[in-house]
């Protein structure tokens, strides 16, 4: 029940919600209580006061994100150049020291820990495997005709294509496959487009029942 107790999680993982929040100190220092002085705090895309957001809600500065959370030795990051690493397969590097005055992007992803070891650089997650449910991105539109799948790419709204669009870094407009994309995917059915498909996340790793 809550209240939860004093470090009742080890980590806290809390993306793109933050910056909607009103009283922030209240929040930054409860999830401080729960995660303890060990626990690792991961803030992915909190929107900046020095950049333009599509629904921007209530963005502080770099530095007032650091300071929130000052007590467990914090770091900002750039949330375009994090983006850039993953999309050209570089892996993402948490070892860069940048200083808030250094962080003009219009979002920035903040990981606190006292654990010195987490700050370093990270090798490409590998996405052949599947842990889950193999199935197409559901931003695609599926058609199956002559004996193949077509894929194209839609954006449920316009307002979702402006706030999202750079995903098309990643995922292609259209896709042409002879493989059957419907329904539960088999991998070794895809054939040698498999691992630019899973690459470029058109075809995604789901939990069952997604």
């Amino acid at each position: 029940p809550l209240p939860f107790a004093r470090g009742a999680f080890p980590t806290v993982i809390l993306s793109d919600a933050f910056h909607y929040i009103w009283h922030k100190r209240l929040l930054a220092d409860e999830i401080q209580r729960l995660t303890g002085p060990d626990g690792v705090i991961v803030m992915p895309h909190l929107h900046s006061a020095l950049g333009e957001n599509y629904s921007a809600g209530m963005p502080l500065t770099p530095a007032a994100y650091l300071d929130l959370f000052a007590p467990l030795s914090p770091r900002l990051f750039s949330d375009d150049a994090l983006l850039a690493d993953a999309v050209d397969g570089r892996g993402i590097d948490l070892g860069r020291r940048l200083s808030p005055t250094d962080l003009t992007d219009h979002a920035v992803t903040l990981v606190a820990s006292h654990r010195e070891t987490l700050f370093r650089a990270y090798e490409p997650i590998e996405t052949a495997t599947v842990s889950g449910v193999l199935a197409v991105n559901p931003l695609y539109r599926h058609l199956r005709r002559n004996g193949a799948s077509e894929l194209t790419l839609v954006f449920p709204t316009a307002e979702y294509e402006a706030e999202f669009g750079d995903c098309r870094r990643y995922l292609p407009t259209r896709v042409t496959t002879e493989a059957d994309l419907s329904g539960v995917i088999d991998p070794a059915a895809v054939g040698a487009q498999y691992a630019e498909l899973r690459r470029r996340r058109v075809l995604l790793d789901l939990p069952a029942n997604y």
